[in-house]
């Protein structure tokens, strides 16, 4: 996600390591310049989510910022991510075969190295483009976020709530699979606090963006 005031403008997440030419072609299609991102936030540490980061650490010297659950995670100190153990049950499933060779191509098992990331305030966040607002939403990886635009009206949410994924075969609101969720029933319980979020756009992590307010997009999910 690309949150842009004028020419000023923050990323949430960056897709897998292959996935960087699409992130700044994103970017410069909106007449942007990668170089000049205030900051790149981190919902969570999955390698599948921080893909760019690296690169814009690096190369542009752009702020990466999670929560405090997550630091170690982007400094490569620690890893929540799914195991070949814990899918081994589901690799049966052709749909689990494909996901897992198209992590594995796309560089969903190089290890997060981001040694100048950092850790977001409240005061950090508001002052970014958006002025996102931080919905700690532990489960899916202890120090999982979700970003609210309150003055969009927008929820930004990770992988605490999807509208699809390449395993699942149902669309609209829902879920991740058990097996990519560190903690199943925090991951559950952040559902409820995703449904207090006053919004009425929902962009996920993994499928389509959404109209619809979180409680009824929640609501739906859990059916």
């Amino acid at each position: 996600m690309i949150i842009r005031s004028g020419t000023d403008f923050t990323i949430v997440d960056g897709g897998y390591p292959s996935d960087l030419p699409l992130v700044l072609d994103s970017i410069k299609w909106l007449g942007l310049k990668p170089s000049a991102a205030a900051a790149m936030l981190i919902t969570h540490a999955h390698t599948d989510h921080t893909g760019a980061a690296s690169h814009f650490s690096r190369e542009y010297d752009t702020p990466v910022l999670s929560s405090p659950g997550e630091h170690k995670s982007l400094l490569g100190e620690e890893k929540f991510q799914v195991t070949v153990k814990t899918a081994l049950p589901y690799l049966w499933r052709p749909t689990v075969i494909r996901w897992a060779l198209h992590a594995a191509k796309s560089g969903g098992t190089v290890p997060n190295d981001i040694a100048a990331a950092k850790v977001w305030t409240a005061e950090d966040l508001d002052e970014l483009p958006g002025s996102p607002v931080a919905v700690m939403t532990p489960g899916h990886t202890p120090g999982h976020a979700a970003f609210h635009l309150p003055s969009h009206g927008v929820l930004i949410s990770g992988d605490a709530l999807v509208t699809g994924h390449a395993i699942s075969r149902r669309e609209g609101p829902q879920m991740l699979h058990p097996m990519f969720h560190n903690d199943l029933q925090g991951a559950r319980s952040a559902l409820d606090l995703l449904a207090a979020v006053d919004a009425t756009v929902l962009l996920p992590g993994h499928g389509p963006g959404l109209l619809g307010t979180p409680a009824a997009l929640v609501s739906a999910a859990q059916r």
